[in-house]
């Protein structure tokens, strides 16, 4: 191998390097770091999803009249400041006493959190929105709210991103 390398020309030389280089890094892209990013990818959309079949599986629960989880529960598996946006959002929406007002609710990319509230109360939409900013560290990207037809209610569309 070694004699063979030295009969090859400098230029020659470089260009078998230059090549070499060039394989090792699409080996490296294409067999290491691509299926590593699908993964990930994999992976935050499976969370997503089991979040919102834990709202939808808490909705359930209201409706079925079931009570709420001590906090022993797995709603203390998610306190604190690491839980994940849409748990804050949840929580705060429980707290407010909005859960019930809650049509739709989805992930928007990376830290962020679509929403949708109907006939909810406009005061109450207000005080859950400053408490969030507040305590969750949530901010508002975009809002729309419209008048609802019974009055002092509304229908309100949220984007919410980690402050």
């Amino acid at each position: 191998m070694s004699q063979w390398w030295q009969q090859r020309n400098p230029r020659e030389q470089r260009l078998l390097k230059v090549g070499g280089l060039v394989l090792a890094l699409s080996l490296l892209i294409g067999g290491v770091y691509l299926p590593l990013l699908r993964a990930r990818d994999q992976a935050l959309t499976a969370v997503q999803q089991a979040e919102l079949d834990l709202l939808a599986a808490r909705r359930y629960a209201a409706l079925l009249g079931a009570t709420p989880l001590s906090a022993t529960g797995s709603t203390a598996l998610v306190s604190g400041p690491d839980r994940s946006l849409m748990a804050r959002v949840d929580q705060g929406l429980r707290d407010a006493g909005l859960s019930s007002a809650l049509s739709r609710i989805e992930p928007d990319g990376d830290g962020r959190v679509r929403l949708w509230l109907e006939d909810a109360s406009f005061d109450t939409v207000v005080a859950w929105l400053e408490g969030l900013s507040d305590r969750s560290r949530v901010r508002v990207i975009d809002a729309s709210v419209d008048r609802a037809e019974i009055p002092g209610q509304v229908r309100v569309r949220l984007t919410l991103e980690r402050g």
